[in-house]
């Protein structure tokens, strides 16, 4: 009984968590924002493809993926606010700048 239980709320937990994982054409629209609002670099977030940063995103190593995700990470947690960002997230951009893609 006990252990039933424990399964449930196992797999409720899985469910809950996978539905709030986001993708990572999500993420690419986060960086779009980042780089739009708080850098010199000409983007334009309505043009830009975001289909096609997700599959630059799908080939990248697993390193640079995971510097991709802590970057954005970053970005929502200090709400894409360029000042919190630049004072917070350094070590995350600097990372993902090592990317050939992002470079």
């Amino acid at each position: 009984m006990k252990r039933d239980v424990l399964v449930q709320c196992g797999l409720l937990l899985s469910v809950v968590l996978l539905s709030g994982c986001r993708t990572d054409e999500d993420r690419c629209r986060t960086l779009c924002e980042y780089f739009d609002e708080c850098t010199t670099l000409d983007v334009d977030c309505n043009e830009y493809k975001f289909a096609d940063c997700s599959e630059d995103v799908d080939d990248l190593t697993d390193s640079c993926h995971e510097a991709f995700d802590s970057v954005t990470d970053c970005l929502d947690e200090n709400e894409n606010d360029c000042d919190a960002v630049r004072e917070h997230c350094q070590g995350e951009v600097t990372e993902l700048e090592q990317c050939p893609v992002f470079n």
